[in-house]
């Protein structure tokens, strides 16, 4: 949360992209999570969300049919989603930004938490995987899924 109060001051105002966590992902999907960012203007918001668990402390997203986030819970209670630590937000989050940080939000999840309560409008990406890089086994799942990625990048030429 204190990382992206201190973001802000060199944003000056734009839409942004945050990467929260240490991440493996497609590069191929990625590339579908700008372009979406770009052609959509609907939401204050853009989660990179997916199936993939392999967390500690996964935060849980639900949605509704279009993909648009209703709750998050630190819980698995309706949803087989989870937060993947990247992030687009437009310039309509900055006043909330100040004051989650005035009103002693420490993490990211209780600033979500907050957007949903206050009505902004958060889209979900799927992904098809996102690992986040904490631990030794980690960078084993990583090299297995870039394998498979590189595979899949072979077999297209």
């Amino acid at each position: 949360m204190h990382s992206l109060y201190e973001l802000k001051s060199f944003l000056h105002g734009q839409p942004f992209c945050l990467f929260t966590t240490d991440t493996i992902f497609s590069e191929s999907e990625f590339n579908s999570f700008i372009d979406f960012t770009q052609k959509t203007k609907d939401y204050d918001g853009i989660l990179g969300i997916t199936e993939f668990i392999d967390d500690e402390k996964p935060l849980y997203v639900e949605l509704n049919k279009a993909k648009l986030i209703t709750h998050f819970d630190d819980e698995k209670n309706h949803s087989s989603f989870v937060t993947g630590g990247i992030y687009y937000f437009t310039s309509a989050l900055y006043n909330e930004i100040d004051e989650a940080i005035k009103n002693n939000y420490k993490r990211l999840r209780n600033f979500l938490k907050l957007l949903i309560e206050k009505k902004y409008r958060l889209q979900g990406f799927v992904f098809s995987q996102i690992i986040d890089v904490d631990h030794l086994e980690d960078i084993k799942t990583a090299e297995k899924f870039l394998e498979f990625e590189r595979n899949i990048l072979q077999q297209q030429r």
